[in-house]
Formats: structure tokens, sequence, C-alpha cells
């Protein structure tokens, strides 16, 4: 899988578990420590999370990391 196919799915996952949560990308923001500017980014697919971001983020959303994340074998 080529890093631009894993920022988009990732991208799509993470709109879909904001609105399961029912939690804007504002609170997101406030109750990760992580820029809203970031997640917004995370978001219109422009960047790729850390592994930090992506556990914090399905903690705060309480979901599982590979709901959120595609499990390949490796990104390229």
């Amino acid at each position: 899988m080529a890093e631009y196919e894993f920022i988009e799915i990732f991208g799509d996952n993470l709109r879909d578990a904001l609105c399961d949560a029912n939690i804007s990308q504002n609170e997101l923001s406030r109750r990760t420590g992580i820029v809203k500017q970031t997640i917004s980014s995370y978001m219109n697919k422009k960047s790729m999370p850390s592994l930090r971001n992506v556990i914090n983020i399905s903690i705060v959303l309480g979901c599982e990391i590979s709901d959120l994340v595609p499990v390949y074998e490796k990104i390229i």
C-alpha cells in the first residue's frame, strides 16, 4: 500500500469515527492535545498521523486502532 492510500483511508475512517462518537474536531483536539490544524490535515487527507496520535485518537474516540488504520503488510 502506498503512503497516499494509507492517508486517504485514515482520513475517511477518522471522519466516520468522529461522527460515530459524536465528537467535533475541536473537542478531539482538546481531549488529545493534538493541534486542530493537524486533525484537519488528517481529515483532509494531507498528512499521515504519528503512532502516538493514532493511539490517542483511538482512546478518545473509544474505538480500536484497527478501526482507524488499515492493516496491511507494509506501507511503501
